[in-house]
């Protein structure tokens, strides 16, 4: 998940996840943060260069994957990185 994110693989995320909507709002904070498919969800990746690690996982229902997010403007106001949970 975390390489077809990425890699900004549209065909690999949609086989995984489905094609939306994506909720992201630690993505773009000034926006809802609510994208209506993986293609533009990777569009606003695009936009605010943004990358994301690996950090864990935990099995359950449902399937959770932990990440640290980095991009230039989470740097720019004093943000190394963020950690979040994406949930299956």
């Amino acid at each position: 998940m975390i390489s077809y994110y990425n890699g900004r693989n549209v065909a690999a995320m949609t086989a995984l996840v489905g094609d939306g909507p994506v909720s992201d709002p630690s993505l773009e904070p000034d926006t809802s943060g609510e994208y209506p498919s993986v293609a533009a969800w990777f569009e606003a990746a695009d936009r605010q260069q943004d990358r994301l690690s690996t950090d864990g996982y935990g099995f359950g229902e449902p399937f959770e994957l932990f990440v640290q997010r980095e991009n230039p403007p989470l740097a720019d106001v004093g943000i190394e990185r963020l950690s979040l949970t994406l949930r299956f």
